[in-house]
């Protein structure tokens, strides 16, 4: 089997074992869960969105999962928390810009997916 012809980007990933550092492989594990991905797909669909109305959209997750997804992907900055000082305490939720520039990506792996 003859290797592949790769983009020069692509050919320095693969140049050699990709490091513990990878961009990549960090890249994927901040969407790679079974709920993390369908949160940002739900912002960004919805735009601000409550936490018990993403709860109720994402039917199945628990509250503690969905609590500690939200924070994860605050943290890699793809969801911003908006809390506000209110009685009752409300928080929003919305998709950040980094999720915006991430959305053409997942639509082009979706393609390539859907290809088989």
């Amino acid at each position: 089997m003859t290797p592949l012809e790769l983009p020069d980007a692509v050919a320095t990933l693969f140049a050699s074992p990709p490091p513990d550092d990878c961009p990549v492989q960090r890249a994927i594990d901040q969407i790679a869960d079974k709920w993390k991905l369908r949160i940002l797909l739900a912002l960004s669909r919805d735009g601000v969105v409550r936490f018990r109305e993403l709860q109720r959209r994402l039917d199945g997750v628990s509250q503690k999962v969905l609590t500690s997804a939200l924070r994860e992907l605050e943290r890699d900055g793809l969801v911003t928390r908006t809390a506000y000082a209110e009685i009752p305490p409300r928080v929003e939720y919305r998709a950040s810009e980094r999720c915006a520039s991430l959305l053409p990506i997942l639509a082009q792996l979706q393609e390539w997916a859907s290809r088989g």
